[in-house]
C-alpha cells in the first residue's frame, strides 16, 4: 500500500508514504536525491517486530543526518501496535 498528498499547511513538500518488506531504502534515497540536488529527501521509518525507529536525510546523494533508536511503549502505541492502557 502507498499513499501520496501535498502538505497545505504552506510548506513545500511532498510526503509519499510506501511500506517495505525489506530494510529501510537508504541507499535508494541518496541515489534519487543526487539526481534532484535541490530537494532533501527525509526517510522516517519504524519495524515494531525488531523494535526500530529511525530517520533519514539526504541531500544531492549525501548523508545529511541518520538516527536510528529502538521504540518504547509510547511510540509502539502511537503506531497501534499496543493496546492503550
Amino acid at each position: 500500500s502507498q499513499s501520496r498528498y501535498l502538505n497545505e499547511s504552506g510548506k513545500n513538500e511532498l510526503i509519499y508514504n510506501f511500506y517495505s518488506a525489506w530494510s529501510p531504502p537508504i541507499e535508494a534515497i541518496k541515489r534519487i536525491s543526487a539526481k534532484f540536488p535541490k530537494l532533501n529527501f527525509i526517510l522516517s521509518y519504524h519495524e515494531p517486530g525488531m523494535n526500530f525507529r529511525g530517520m533519514f536525510e539526504a541531500k544531492n546523494g549525501e548523508n545529511v543526518s541518520d538516527e536510528e533508536w529502538t521504540m518504547g511503549e509510547d511510540e509502539l502505541r502511537e503506531l497501534g501496535y499496543l493496546e492503550e492502557e
